[in-house]
């Protein structure tokens, strides 16, 4: 009976690997190294695990110059939001403020025998109290100048000689105020009030004085919180017309 021969035993793989092939065997001329770790490879890390691998003190000195300049951002940041408000206070018209005018006034009209249509200079100064930053109310003192009054005749036929004698025109006036922003540093005012009013004629007649109603209106500028340029036009309307427009400013404390 024949019998199968043996098959033979299967190749030791292991045992027939080189021993250079294995990791940490000695082999030409020294150990082989060990394969590289990707992670400690930096350049293979995600951008978080490198920041997070940043030395201890290289880590605080970047974090102090990003604090530093996020200080001076929003530093700047709140000195322009709180600039205008700086500047909005400032220049509320409340409390006291005293003003000044030069100006160019007109008369016309007047009581017979005397008409006025003259034009000259004058000033006026005032001052008074800001009681909202929309009213305030102001006493104010009106130089109106030297105006040359023609002496009429009241009847026919007319035997009285002509002359034009100098009057001094000057008076008070009591008035309120409103104002009101358009801009920033621009706005505008109108007044309402009343104006007393004395015309000397120089002794070619008896002084006379009168009273009536004081409109005006104007536009200001502000230089500074505290100094104001003004425009403004005054017109007082009674036996005697004044008509006045200048410039002025005002300074409230």
């Amino acid at each position: 009976m024949c019998g199968r021969a043996p098959r033979p035993a299967a190749p030791a793989f292991a045992a027939s690997r080189p021993e250079s092939a294995r990791v940490g065997s000695p082999s030409r001329g020294g150990p082989q190294p060990a394969a590289t770790n990707p992670i400690n490879n930096r350049d293979r890390l995600p951008l978080l695990l490198r920041v997070a691998s940043w030395p201890t003190k290289a880590s605080h000195s970047q974090e102090v110059i990003v604090k530093e300049r996020l200080r001076s951002i929003l530093g700047a940041v709140g000195l322009s939001l709180t600039a205008p408000a700086w500047w909005a206070q400032a220049q509320e018209p409340r409390g006291w403020f005293v003003e000044g005018t030069v100006l160019e006034a007109a008369s016309a009209k007047g009581e017979a025998p005397f008409v006025f249509d003259d034009e000259t200079s004058g000033i006026v100064i005032g001052g008074g109290y800001g009681f909202t930053k929309h009213l305030s109310l102001a006493a104010s003192y009106h130089e109106l100048g030297e105006h040359t009054a023609v002496k009429t005749c009241t009847a026919q036929p007319c035997t009285l000689e002509l002359s034009e004698p100098e009057t001094d025109i000057r008076g008070l006036s009591v008035a309120a105020i409103g104002t009101w922003h358009i801009a920033r540093i621009v706005e505008v005012f109108g007044k309402v009030g009343v104006l007393g009013t004395r015309a000397d004629y120089n002794g070619a007649a008896p002084d006379d004085s009168d009273r009536s109603a004081l409109f005006g209106a104007g536009v200001g500028i502000h230089a500074t919180p505290n100094w104001r340029i003004n425009v403004l036009y005054e017109r007082a309307d009674h036996d005697l017309e004044i008509e006045s427009a200048g410039v002025g400013v005002t300074y409230r404390f």
